[in-house]
């Protein structure tokens, strides 16, 4: 069930999406030991001057100010140790196939509830 949601401003420089996406999932399923299958990412791009930090608006993501933006939500099933693990891997895989610096990204973890999650037709329990 991992997701992953990124979000930022275009980048200066252009990736491939897809291919940067897939590496993302493959690196976390790797690192985590999490099927590929329940892994989710997500990279949605801002609108030019849609993200202010302070009064600053830039039009393209900066690499030193206006950090890269992501959302993990995983089941309440994990341990502090394999949380920062799973931080650790985002950052590190996001830097390394988006050519972006590991210093300007920001992860926030939220867990989800057994009971309160609904997939696949049901509500799940864990």
């Amino acid at each position: 069930m991992p997701f992953i949601h990124i979000q930022s401003l275009p980048l200066v420089r252009s990736i491939e999406t897809p291919q940067v996406l897939k590496g993302i999932v493959e690196d976390f399923a790797q690192a985590t030991q999490i099927d590929l299958r329940h892994i989710h990412a997500t990279w949605q791009y801002l609108e030019p001057e849609h993200y202010a930090r302070g009064l600053s608006t830039p039009s393209k993501q900066p690499l030193s100010e206006h950090p890269v933006l992501v959302d993990l939500l995983t089941p309440d099933l994990h341990d502090d140790e394999h949380i920062a693990l799973m931080l650790r891997t985002i950052a590190n895989s996001i830097a390394e196939r988006a050519q972006f610096p590991y210093s300007n990204i920001f992860i926030a973890h939220r867990e989800a509830r057994s009971g309160r999650v609904f997939d696949a037709g049901e509500v799940e329990h864990w």
